[in-house]
């Protein structure tokens, strides 16, 4: 790879300290990743992979091809994956499509770690994606401390979905999936059509809301309680370095350069209920699988300043806003029967 001075345009970056760079080689750092290194601190970063990167054969075969089906048997395993990681090691889980512009210490683990720190979650909120009300937040990239209860009941109340099946065809008319709702924010996706489909596909997210809106009953634990005081929350490539078009290389750099600029992280996703393909679609096309680092492009040019350059926005917390949605009177494994009083 190049590299790259910082664009005149560029006000709101500076040069990441070499301190955080690993230059090795890339062989070398998919060597590590391959190789087990038991967890020593609280201090980690996970990562799911179902396929490539030698398959990661060492996830028990339920997670690989044994029990699990369904056309999103991947990502449903490493939502099995993610949070039993956080609760026993604590860390940060991030998928492998996130490209990052600012340094996770910065992100999360400095507000999470603060000896004053009353946060034991950081999450990224994704208001009206998910459902169509404020306080959803992705599962693409989680923090938290050692032994967060608001991660073991999410994650036992998602396992609870799986019993007795192998995929996520029906979950949307579970009882602990109807205690929430589906997932009507995707109808503005273009996908009003397929939101029980899709319902199924996020129904990690989906409990995620009903454990944000748990009064547990047997336990007296509430999750919003939890969730506006201790959870941390933010917010939310192939042009030629020479295009000849030169708005078409301005609107490409002004992109290149706002993103990160402007942006603590870029999720790159595939669209898996169809349609319109999504930027994750296109790069594993034949022809385009070297877009994100060809050599002469704005591409190259982006991936480098994800590692050697780093934004100086702030990160700030959000503030919760109300909702008005009635708290949930259940258990994280027993579905409710009537919605409690404020």
């Amino acid at each position: 790879m190049g590299s790259f001075a910082l664009p005149k345009s560029a006000t709101g970056f500076r040069i990441a300290p070499e301190s955080q760079l690993d230059l090795r080689p890339e062989s070398d750092i998919v060597s590590e990743l391959c190789s087990f290194r038991p967890v020593a601190s609280e201090k980690n970063v996970g990562a799911f992979w179902n396929k490539g990167l030698d398959r990661m054969d060492w996830f028990p075969d339920c997670f690989v091809n044994r029990t699990m089906n369904g056309s999103h048997a991947g990502q449903h395993s490493a939502d099995l994956v993610r949070l039993p990681l956080l609760f026993e090691h604590g860390g940060i889980w991030m998928d492998v499509g996130n490209m990052l512009h600012t340094h996770l210490d910065r992100l999360f683990w400095e507000p999470l770690t603060a000896a004053d720190s009353p946060y034991e979650m950081g999450v990224w909120i994704i208001s009206g994606q998910i459902r169509k009300q404020w306080g959803s937040f992705g599962n693409y990239m989680l923090a938290a401390r050692k032994g967060c209860m608001f991660i073991k009941d999410w994650h036992n109340c998602y396992k609870g979905l799986w019993k007795d099946r192998t995929n996520a065809d029906s979950f949307h008319k579970l009882p602990l999936v109807q205690d929430i709702g589906l997932a009507e924010g995707m109808a503005d996706w273009n996908f009003q059509d397929k939101i029980r489909k899709m319902s199924g596909y996020v129904a990690h997210m989906l409990i995620a809301d009903r454990t944000r809106n748990l009064l547990d009953t047997s336990t007296g634990w509430n999750g919003r309680d939890f969730f506006e005081n201790k959870v941390f929350m933010v917010e939310f490539f192939t042009t030629l370095l020479d295009e000849p078009d030169t708005e078409k290389r301005q609107t490409t750099e002004d992109f290149v350069i706002e993103i990160p600029e402007k942006s603590q992280r870029y999720k790159v996703y595939r669209n898996s209920a169809g349609g319109l393909p999504a930027l994750g679609d296109l790069v594993k096309k034949e022809g385009s699988r070297d877009a994100d680092h060809r050599l002469g492009t704005f591409g190259e040019m982006y991936r480098y300043g994800t590692v050697h350059w780093e934004s100086t926005c702030g990160v700030e917390r959000l503030r919760p806003q109300p909702t008005g949605e009635e708290l949930i009177r259940a258990t994280p494994t027993e579905p409710g029967s009537f919605p409690a009083e404020l």
